[in-house]
């Protein structure tokens, strides 16, 4: 436990201390808090001690602009700016307890933007279900991420 504190708080200093610059197609992680709701999606998502993760953001950036593509429980497929994204997140010690990826696999940044966009306004999706016209974050990001064949990045558990 004290590990992974550790690990977020020194990932918490890099963040910020190093001017982290936001890449299309970036996956933004999002510490957990503890709540029963979250609690219920790290334990079926987390491995060993690691760092637990309730939520799961593609970055987009236009015109130097970057901006959150997410799938949330509030408002299902959403545009959010990166400044409200980093406002939201849980904090720790003062920062936000995000943890930027990039992805080192070839494949198209901008078609995995398109692909996200294009569920725009579509509701959370509760049942966690596949192709039903509804997204949860990690569908999202399944959905999205595809390599020159179409086939995705990913593998769904």
């Amino acid at each position: 436990m004290k590990k992974n504190i550790l690990f977020v708080i020194l990932f918490s200093f890099i963040f910020t201390a190093c001017k982290y610059k936001p890449q299309n197609g970036d996956l933004l992680f999002v510490v957990a808090e503890s709540s029963d709701f979250e609690n219920a999606i790290t334990e079926s998502t987390a491995w060993n001690d690691s760092i637990k993760f309730a939520h799961v953001a593609i970055l987009a950036v236009k015109n130097e602009e970057p901006y959150i593509i997410e799938a949330s429980t509030k408002k299902g497929v959403t545009k959010t700016k990166w400044e409200d994204f980093l406002q939201s997140a849980p904090k720790i010690n003062g920062k936000p307890g995000i943890v930027a990826m990039r992805i080192k696999k070839k494949y198209d940044a901008s078609k995995a933007i398109k692909l996200a966009e294009h569920h725009h306004g579509e509701p959370y999706d509760w049942t966690y279900f596949p192709n039903n016209e509804k997204m949860y974050c990690s569908e999202l990001v399944y959905e999205s991420y595809l390599d020159n064949e179409n086939n995705p990045l990913f593998t769904a558990k």
